[in-house]
């Protein structure tokens, strides 16, 4: 007569215990496969209720010495919110096989959501990627309202490259406004540490920090160039210690690398922990990270064909098309559409979130757009440095009527234009920064000190495209209240 065991599993291991005195009879060792997913987390951002995000593509690999049987799904109380849509179900991954697997954001409820995206296997350990993603009611097109009403005066700013050096930066916190001495530069951003990026212009392209702790600490990163790639970049994605960065690199490339922060004392440094490049065939004069579709936004203007394209942190793209001409600064709308003015020209190019071409606004044939942002509140203004004049769109009425406004009254040539708060843009130049109420028209004199205006001017990409975390301007308040 046979005799009866229990089965017992210990992780993968198996064993056979017979009778009552625990003694087994079979074990079978652990298979030598061995599974690896990357990336380990996703954050899909901030996403429209009842709306999907783009998809995720993870990677599934099997790197040990033996086949595996996997069973891949969805997990976790709020897995109803998250669509795997390739990749799913049962697979056989033999040695050094590879799967992708693509994974949607799509909540049925508001407020923050979290799943795990699980690998089931027989024969090696289990593996899982964590997915996080919060729903957001549609005010606003989706997007938070912009920075809370303020006097004026209490508003903080960033303009870039001072006008008469491009080794200087502008900063501000009305009415004190200072320069700092940097590298050579277009653009500048501050993160959540309030350390201060800086992309230079020259040499090797390299990405520079600045810290504002016992005055302002200077240090610097990879990140590659060749000679008509432009110094324009953009932070992405936050997640713990890591950080993402998206920025032009190569011929005509697109380098995506991951900087992860650690202390010495007070002192923030980073390291790079993963760099990508991809071939895109884009050359954009400035980048702009969407924080609710996790995608960055970049187009061409100078060379042929004039591509614009949205890509994710992973190097894949999501949509793209080509512009008529080339393309320059870019504002949003509170639809959600992009507003490119086309390159040192007389055309404002508008497309959809999906970038599909919408409309195309002409302006009189002796306009040179220089220009382009959105308040707060989503109105938008372009300018013409040439001619000293700037054309205002209003959102209530459906971006249907240009009013141009001429800067010549005010003896100011705008050159580059930047979110503010409420219906206040900033207006750089080099004569100088004003605020520029575009409901009122009034106007608030910033700073004499000129200034281009490319890159984090009044935080805009904060305030308007939905960075999912705010600057961290302490310390540079606390640094510049010493100065002023």
């Amino acid at each position: 007569m046979s005799q009866k065991g229990i089965l017992i599993e210990s992780g993968k291991e198996k064993y056979v215990v017979l009778g009552w005195n625990l003694s087994p009879i079979y074990f079978q060792p652990p298979s030598a496969c061995k599974l690896e997913i990357r990336p380990k987390y996703y954050d899909f951002g901030k996403i429209l209720n009842g709306t999907c995000s783009p998809e995720a593509i993870f990677s599934l690999e099997n790197i040990g010495q033996d086949f595996a049987v996997v069973d891949i799904s969805l997990i976790g109380p709020d897995s109803s919110n998250f669509t795997i849509t390739a990749g799913g179900g049962s697979h056989i991954l033999n040695q050094s096989f590879n799967i992708s697997i693509h994974v949607r954001f799509c909540p049925e409820s508001l407020g923050d959501k979290t799943a795990r995206l699980y690998v089931e296997s027989s024969g090696c350990d289990d593996t899982y990627a964590n997915l996080f993603g919060k729903s957001i009611s549609p005010s606003h097109g989706g997007r938070p309202p912009g920075p809370g009403e303020e006097p004026v005066e209490n508003k903080w700013f960033v303009a870039t490259r001072y006008w008469e050096g491009a080794s200087y930066i502008l900063l501000c916190h009305c009415p004190c406004c200072k320069t700092q001495g940097v590298v050579n530069t277009h653009e500048v951003y501050f993160d959540p540490w309030g350390v201060m990026w800086i992309r230079a212009s020259s040499g090797g392209g390299e990405l520079h920090y600045y810290d504002f702790v016992d005055g302002c600490l200077e240090s610097w990163l990879e990140f590659y160039t060749y000679d008509l790639t432009p110094p324009s970049f953009t932070l992405g994605p936050v997640s713990g210690s890591r950080m993402y960065i998206f920025g032009p690199g190569g011929s005509h490339g697109w380098k995506i690398v991951i900087a992860e922060v650690e202390y010495n004392s007070e002192w923030p440094y980073f390291s790079l922990i993963d760099k990508n490049v991809y071939d895109l065939e884009v050359l954009p004069p400035e980048v702009y990270y969407d924080g609710y579709n996790n995608w960055c936004l970049c187009g061409t203007w100078n060379y042929s064909p004039y591509n614009i394209k949205t890509v994710d942190i992973f190097g894949n793209i999501h949509a793209e098309t080509q512009a008529p001409h080339g393309v320059s600064y870019c504002a949003i709308d509170d639809c959600n559409h992009y507003w490119f003015i086309r390159h040192e020209a007389n055309e404002i190019y508008i497309y959809t979130s999906n970038l599909d071409h919408i409309r195309t606004i002409n302006l009189p044939s002796e306009v040179c757009l220089s220009g382009i942002s959105e308040s707060s509140n989503y109105d938008i203004l372009a300018v013409d440095y040439d001619n000293m004049v700037g054309y205002i769109f209003y959102s209530d009425e459906d971006y249907s009527l240009a009013h141009e406004f001429s800067f010549a009254s005010l003896g100011f040539r705008p050159s580059k234009v930047g979110t503010w708060h409420g219906d206040w843009v900033l207006v750089c130049g080099p004569d100088g920064v004003i605020g520029l109420n575009l409901k009122t028209l009034e106007s608030h004199q910033v700073s004499e000190t000129g200034a281009l205006g490319i890159g984090d001017i009044g935080f805009r990409k904060w305030a308007t495209w939905g960075w999912p975390w705010q600057p961290n301007i302490e310390k540079l308040s606390d640094w510049l209240a010493k100065r002023c």
